[in-house]
């Protein structure tokens, strides 16, 4: 596999990106303070270039995403086009990129804040109690006219998935709404950001985070075209395979390291290339290694996957790890999601991660560079 065997290819720039805030008396906790086994597993440079974390401190996240219902319809196939299939079961979850990654980033420790919007209704209220019973401050969440976003999902016996959506409130969302959450974009260590909102709210956040000091992360789902401005002003691009095929213009079937070469050429941030049961590709700036992908225990549901991958890498990313041991980190949260059906009980805690791994995210834990 092409992304296996370059998986020390050196880039042309051999430095830590940076977020650009200024630096403080608490420093990153330096690798020279970090084990001997910590420092040759790391591989790779903090994402947070000269972004002070303090070591101890509770990481911070920012996120701006979408809420809404999913509707979920376990079949044993999806149909064809013309064709009607019977679904074995019906039920109603808590969905939007925004949300779950909210969601999957404070039970990993973050301190999180949401921006998002939904409507006056019964599905709205049910997203206000969610963040309520999870801890994450939705105080400057949007109620806006439309009704809140619903989607409906086709989940197969082998744990894939298809999803069609109604963007409904969230496609209300507009630049004064991300000014109203300046302060917590200005406080967070991460700002991560999808495109279930629109691109023009996506990019205002981001260029916030730049101007404030938070990492600036971009998760380009879903997919769909990102104006070269945007894409060249980010800290973190994490996209799976056929995003990057359509921010890149390149075929389907491209191999990952074409796909990196050609995000390279756009934007100088740390790309974090997810390709499900492969792993995950990253390129930091100064090398590129593949991340393996962790076995999961069984294929139940791969539908908050994704989202539990991005919840865990702004965790990891705030904590001050690394791009290369950020991933290893998220990519064990994908994998414990999958076991599980539905999205947010499958999102994991801390106790559900491998203890090397978990000991990453803890207070006092080794902040590895």
């Amino acid at each position: 596999m092409t992304g296996a065997a370059s998986a020390d290819k050196p880039s042309s720039a051999d430095k830590p990106f940076s977020a650009n805030k200024p630096a403080s008396d608490d420093r990153p906790a330096s690798a020279d303070n970090a084990t001997s086994d910590d420092k040759a597993a790391s591989g790779d440079k903090a994402a947070s270039g000269d972004k002070a974390v303090t070591k101890g401190t509770q990481p911070r996240v920012a996120v701006v995403g979408g809420y809404g219902t999913a509707l979920v319809f376990a079949v044993d196939r999806s149909p064809d086009r013309g064709e009607t299939v019977l679904a074995r079961s019906l039920f109603a979850d808590h969905g939007g990129k925004g949300s779950n990654q909210a969601v999957a980033a404070h039970r990993l420790g973050a301190e999180v804040s949401l921006l998002t919007a939904v409507g006056d209704d019964a599905f709205g209220e049910s997203g206000r109690r969610l963040w309520r019973d999870e801890g994450i401050d939705a105080s400057t969440v949007r109620t806006g006219h439309l009704p809140t976003m619903t989607g409906a999902i086709l989940v197969e016996t082998d744990g894939d998935n298809r999803i069609v959506v109604s963007m409904g409130a969230l496609s209300e969302l507009d630049a004064s709404d991300v000014d109203a959450f300046v302060e917590h974009i200005a406080g967070a260590d991460v700002c991560a950001v999808s495109l279930e909102v629109p691109v023009a709210v996506a990019g205002r956040a981001l260029a916030l985070a730049k101007q404030l000091g938070a990492l600036a992360l971009l998760n380009p789902a879903p997919a769909v075209g990102v104006p070269d401005a945007l894409i060249a002003q980010l800290d973190v691009i994490v996209p799976n395979r056929s995003e990057a095929e359509l921010l890149t213009g390149r075929n389907p079937g491209a191999e990952p390291d074409v796909l990196v070469d050609a995000l390279r050429e756009r934007t100088p941030a740390g790309i974090a290339l997810t390709l499900g049961a492969e792993g995950v590709l990253v390129d930091s700036g100064g090398s590129r290694r593949l991340v393996p992908a962790v076995a999961p225990h069984a294929v139940v549901d791969t539908t908050g996957a994704g989202d539990s991958f991005i919840g865990a890498l702004a965790t990891a990313l705030a904590c001050g790890l690394g791009m290369g041991a950020a991933a290893e980190v998220a990519a064990a949260a994908a994998s414990y999601s999958v076991g599980m059906p539905s999205v947010v009980p499958s999102l994991p805690r801390l106790a559900d991660l491998p203890p090397r791994l978990r000991d990453r995210l803890l207070p006092g834990g080794v902040q590895r560079q």
